[in-house]
């Protein structure tokens, strides 16, 4: 149940690993909107998002025998993070289970703080389900990501430090993503402020933004982000990566690293509207050039810059 009497608890506990994220006033979000918007810096936290209070709040709670058995989780990126260095913080073990296409600096990152990293499986659900596999092996404990009361109610923390830095609050716009954070806050927000209105924000889907060319993409549905990145790995002829629609900057380098690894048939193409994949093209760039990678690594990496380049090389590369 999520409580006012749990959520204090956690924003004292919370209080112990993070730090302190004031409120940053944003003079251009202001003049856009023709309001006072603030924006809440949770990526300046030691491990470089909000994940850790969920995390550590959660590990508070579990028993000291729970937390001797060691704790288990399945993630590619902050969470993993999170869960490592709070289990760091309480001293027991902390295993990640975490995607073969994980990319390399978060892997040694989340071993940085003493977690044991296994990596299983192309996609998350396949390193979610080794992780579960394991908890019932080994009897680790196992934190979700965001399925989890406890761990919605350590992200709801960042509610209660905007009601305290700023009480007029109107308006909370968060990140749905799994729905952890969306949920601890928008609860937390309604019980210091029943009318305040709380926004969920998601990436608009390129069906929306007129992204859709017969003969050349289609709409697939899914029902959250682990089914997304399955589906958009199983896709046949071509994965196309529109601006702002696709998938995550983590989802689309999945599908790269395994289209280099040749795991992946089908080609990746980037739709650079505007220079929007610019620095991502860059960075393949540099990495040649450093002997990172390869021109033969790289086949199958497209960067198109309208829609017949698209046509173009749908006609040609997947052939």
């Amino acid at each position: 149940m999520l409580t006012l009497d749990k959520f204090e608890e956690a924003s004292e506990k919370v209080k112990e690993v993070t730090l302190e994220t004031k409120l940053v006033y944003s003079d251009f979000l202001s003049e856009q909107t023709g309001n006072k918007v603030y924006l809440k810096p949770e990526n300046m936290q030691f491990t470089g998002a909000y994940k850790v209070r969920g995390a550590y709040y959660k590990i508070s709670t579990l028993t000291e025998t729970e937390r001797k058995k060691g704790l288990i989780t399945a993630s590619a990126g902050n969470h993993a993070q999170g869960v490592a260095y709070a289990a760091k913080c309480y001293g027991c073990k902390a295993v990640i289970v975490m995607p073969t296409t994980t990319p390399l600096i978060k892997v040694n990152r989340t071993k940085s703080y003493g977690a044991e990293v296994v990596l299983c499986g192309d996609v998350y659900d396949e390193a979610c389900q080794k992780a579960y596999e394991l908890a019932e092996e080994k009897g680790y404990t196992f934190i979700h990501p965001f399925d989890d009361l406890a761990v919605a109610t350590g992200q709801g923390t960042i509610a209660m430090e905007i009601f305290k830095e700023l009480p007029l609050v109107e308006y909370i716009l968060v990140p749905i993503g799994g729905g952890g954070l969306a949920t601890g806050v928008s609860t937390l927000a309604k019980l210091l402020n029943p009318h305040i209105k709380v926004i969920g924000v998601e990436p608009q889907f390129f069906i929306d933004a007129g992204f859709v060319y017969d003969e050349i993409t289609e709409l697939i549905t899914t029902k959250d982000m682990s089914e997304r990145k399955a589906k958009m790995i199983e896709l046949g002829d071509a994965f196309i990566a529109f601006p702002g629609g696709t998938g995550t900057l983590e989802e689309i380098t999945e599908v790269m690293s395994k289209v280099s690894l040749k795991h992946l048939d089908a080609p990746c193409i980037l739709y650079n509207l505007n220079g929007y994949y610019d620095s991502l093209k860059q960075l393949l760039d540099h990495m040649i050039k450093m002997g990172l990678s390869s021109e033969n690594r790289q086949q199958g990496i497209y960067f198109a810059d309208d829609m017949e380049d698209i046509k173009a090389l749908l006609a040609t590369v997947t052939k």
